[in-house]
């Protein structure tokens, strides 16, 4: 990182790993105790065109021929991966297939009406929020039963070989991705974070010292002060799209500036193998209670702080935050920083046009210099699982889900994910013994960070995310003030907060919201509509 990326130089990199996993691929002892399902052994799985079984697969990021972030070399490790297990299995034969958004369409419309119909892949590649509100459909297959067995492919010995859940570096998280009902439906394969880049030859130019090992600035003051220098000089401070200023932009300021009444406003914690990663998460019942009782309306100046702070911030950003790629803007030198995930190290190490020393820092905290409402808490990331994969229906239909869930035991094995995760260079194994790609060492630090108190976005449906973007990007591009910003936003929440306690609340729901505890009481929790100008002591 602190070097020059020159491309002659990026082939070496490569070439390196790839002899290092050879090497790596050679010390594991391929154990094979797969045993068919009676279903198998009688004939009577669904015939595919090659085998017995016929496993479908969409492989997300990693799939066959893909080229991730649009540079470097087409994806292959997958398919090595599977064709060496249809060694192992000649009954069974692994497709991939080619799936994905079509034009406005989200992950979740393009998968059901295929699990609908049961024509889905086997196994599918998408964000574990996007599977959680179908479970109940039978659409898809709990991982429960299966990660308390060993890995088959795991020497005697290793993590793995008694319970597939030991096999996870991060158990908390993957434990975390559990859908309401307690079961888990997503395999998080590796691990993704954010963080800020910066080119450390603007930053000279700018007259901003960079000492050897510096880790970012201290505090939210210095680190608007770097942007308002680097301002003065002609260059764009700071890079960011609208879709980041909703989700992470919103997430680490709401953190910092509510994590002093996080007791307060933390009424149900997780179960306790979850609650390490989920440590303070705020989940939809306890957002609905916050809003109805004030904690986000026009009154509360805590909340009102967040988009002060939000609009003071966008001062200093690119211009267009519409644009979905500002890259182009780092990579000519046109800005000096840009918000960014780990799947960026990918384009910047294959970039012909890397001419310049950068790296990487995260966002530090917000302390009482810049506001009151701050405590100066430990930065929350906003990252999490990256490629999460799924079994669908589809396997249930034609009796193939042991088989499916063996292979999934075989890609998890460290050297074959090693493999699949490192030669796209973009996400953190989440496999113990799965060394990660060069570059990626300053996010492996920073995920080490508690988690954030909220996802707004994961937390509501898409006709609340869709206005609340649109009134952040009215508010930021001043077509709106903040009162009225304020206004629109608290009838939003309550609109969604009156729809979902609606359903919860009923006698007999499946997920039963009760909110008969004393820790639910509060003198101001008065019944009866929406009162924008109440708001609780600790807001004010």
């Amino acid at each position: 990182m602190e070097r020059k990326k020159m491309p002659g130089r990026c082939g070496l990199v490569v070439r390196s790993a790839i002899a290092a996993v050879l090497l790596l691929s050679a010390a594991w002892v391929i154990v094979d105790r797969y045993v068919p399902s009676k279903e198998s052994l009688d004939g009577h799985g669904e015939p595919g065109a090659h085998g017995k079984h016929n496993i479908v697969m969409y492989a997300w990021d990693y799939r066959p021929g893909f080229q991730p972030q649009g540079i470097g070399a087409p994806n292959t490790e997958i398919k090595r991966v599977a064709q060496e297990y249809m060694k192992l299995h000649p009954d069974v034969h692994i497709d991939f297939r080619v799936v994905g958004v079509q034009g406005d369409a989200t992950e979740g419309e393009w998968m059901k009406p295929q699990l609908m119909e049961r024509i889905a892949p086997d196994i599918i590649g998408a964000n574990t929020e996007v599977v959680w509100p179908d479970v109940d459909k039978g659409w898809w297959v709990s991982f429960e039963p299966y990660m308390a067995r060993p890995n088959p492919y795991i020497p005697e010995g290793q993590p793995g070989s008694e319970q597939w859940w030991d096999l996870f570096e991060n158990a908390a998280l993957t434990k975390a991705k559990r859908a309401p009902n307690g079961q888990l439906y997503s395999l998080s394969l590796d691990l993704v974070e954010t963080g800020i880049f910066y080119n450390k030859d603007v930053f000279s130019k700018c007259g901003i010292d960079v000492p050897k090992g510096w880790q970012g600035p201290r505090d939210w003051e210095e680190f608007l002060n770097i942007q308002r220098k680097i301002k003065k000089h002609g260059y764009i401070p700071l890079l960011m799209r609208i879709e980041w200023a909703r989700d992470w932009a919103q997430d680490y300021l709401f953190d910092q500036l509510f994590h002093e009444i996080i007791a307060e406003i933390d009424k149900e914690k997780g179960p306790p193998d979850e609650e390490e990663y989920l440590q303070g998460y705020l989940f939809p019942k306890e957002l609905c209670w916050l809003i109805k009782n004030g904690y986000f309306s026009p009154a509360s100046r805590r909340y009102r702080e967040v988009w002060r702070l939000m609009h003071q911030w966008r001062q200093l950003w690119n211009k267009d935050i519409s644009n979905m790629d500002q890259y182009r803007l780092f990579i000519i030198q046109k800005a000096a920083m840009m918000w960014n995930g780990s799947w960026m190290i990918r384009r910047m190490k294959f970039d012909p046009l890397m001419k310049f020393d950068w790296g990487i820092f995260y966002l530090p905290p917000i302390t009482k210099k810049t506001s009151r409402y701050a405590c100066g808490a430990e930065p929350a990331v906003i990252g999490g699982a990256a490629v999460q994969y799924s079994v669908s229906n589809s396997a249930v239909r034609k009796n193939q889900v042991e088989q499916a869930m063996d292979f999934l035991y075989y890609l998890t094995r460290p050297d074959n994910a090693e493999r699949i995760i490192g030669e796209a260079g973009l996400f953190i194994p989440n496999i113990k013994g799965a060394k990660m790609s060069a570059g990626l060492e300053p996010f492996a630090e920073i995920i080490k960070h508690r988690y954030c108190t909220v996802k707004w976005i994961a937390s509501f449906g898409t006709e609340f995310n869709d206005i609340h973007q649109r009134l952040i990007e009215l508010y930021l591009g001043d077509g709106i003030s903040l009162e009225e910003f304020l206004k629109k936003v608290d009838e939003n929440m309550n609109r969604e907060a009156d729809d979902l306690l609606a359903v919860h609340t009923q006698p007999g729901a499946k997920d039963f919201w009760d909110f008969s505890e004393p820790k639910w009481w509060k003198k101001w929790n008065k019944p009866g509509p929406s009162d924008p100008a109440r708001c609780p002591p600790s807001c004010l």
